[in-house]
Order: C-alpha cells, then sequence, then structure tokens
C-alpha cells in the first residue's frame, strides 16, 4: 500500500492502516524520542501518545509533506512540549554542594550558608524563565547539546541564555 492509499485508509478510521503506520515509524519514532529524553521507559510512553496524537489528527493531513516529516515533526513538538513541562514544573531550589569544606562548622558557619542559600535560591527563582529553564539544566550537569534538544532552542541561544542568566545572578547576589 503506498503512501497516499494508507493515509486514505486511515482517514476513514481503518485499524489495519494504523497498525501499518505504526510498524512501519515506531521503531524510528521511538528512537528519535529517547535521544531528546535519554530514557527509554518515558521514551516509549511518549511514542506510544505520539502515534495516539497522530491517530486522532490525522484528517489534518495534508499530502503536501510526506507522511514520516508530518509524524516526526509531531513526535518531535510534543516531546519538547513534555520536557518544557518538566523544566517548568521543576522545582527551582538549588541546593549549594559544599564538598570541599570538611563539614566542621561552627554554628554561626552554618548560619552563613544557610542564608547564603536562601539568597540563591530567590535570586534564581526571580530570573526570567528563559534563563532560569537554562541555568537550572546546566545546574544539573546537562550540555549545551542537550539543553540545547530538551528546549528545541539552537546552542548558541542556550550558551547566550546561559550567560545573561549568569549576569543577572551575579548582580542579585552582589547586592
Amino acid at each position: 500500500m503506498n503512501e497516499h492509499e494508507l493515509v486514505a485508509a486511515a482517514k476513514r478510521r481503518e485499524n489495519s492502516a494504523f497498525t501499518t503506520i505504526m510498524k512501519r515509524y515506531q521503531s524510528q519514532m521511538y528512537y528519535m524520542i529517547y535521544n531528546m529524553v535519554n530514557d527509554r521507559t518515558l521514551a516509549e510512553d511518549l511514542t506510544m501518545e505520539v502515534f495516539e496524537k497522530c491517530f486522532q489528527k490525522i484528517d489534518m493531513y495534508t499530502p503536501t509533506y510526506r507522511l514520516s516529516t508530518w509524524l516526526f515533526r509531531i513526535g518531535r513538538n510534543h516531546t519538547i512540549d513534555y520536557i518544557r513541562t518538566q523544566v517548568k514544573n521543576k522545582p527551582t531550589f538549588v541546593e549549594l554542594n559544599n564538598t570541599f569544606h570538611d563539614g566542621n562548622y561552627t554554628p554561626e558557619q552554618e548560619m552563613i550558608m544557610k542564608e547564603d542559600d536562601v539568597r540563591l535560591n530567590l535570586a534564581v527563582n526571580s530570573l526570567k524563565s528563559m534563563y532560569r529553564d537554562v541555568f537550572l539544566l546546566r545546574c544539573d550537569g546537562d550540555s549545551y547539546q542537550e539543553i540545547s534538544e530538551k528546549l528545541g532552542l539552537p546552542i548558541n541561544t542556550v550558551k547566550i541564555r546561559l550567560k545573561r542568566g549568569r549576569e543577572q545572578l551575579e548582580k542579585k547576589l552582589i547586592l
């Protein structure tokens, strides 16, 4: 069955057409999503959600583009939306890692460290979300490339936002 016949059958809601589409594109969709989220179970779940969304919206498909292009665009956008909601809903409490100290603190030093943690968290929370999202992903150890893929941004945009976010944090923490 060629692509046009397959889409026509899917638009008529024929289960065999949906099954054929999934068999053709499921593994490629899974690997694309897996490369974006780096979690097998999550990639499987998102892959199924993408196909469900595609089948619900099959009437919106126009043959201007190949079916695979349409499917993978939906898959990419759905995954980016998922990642953005995770970043947005992620607690913005940044815990300072004081491993360079020996752990023997006076009560006064502990109080100062706690105050510094509070100041840092307030400063991070006050950043615009476009800077905060990039900053927090970088704090989690994500590379520029990983942040770029997760947020659907060019790498240079990630670098610029990280730089500006750091500059804003510096200003807030110096005052």
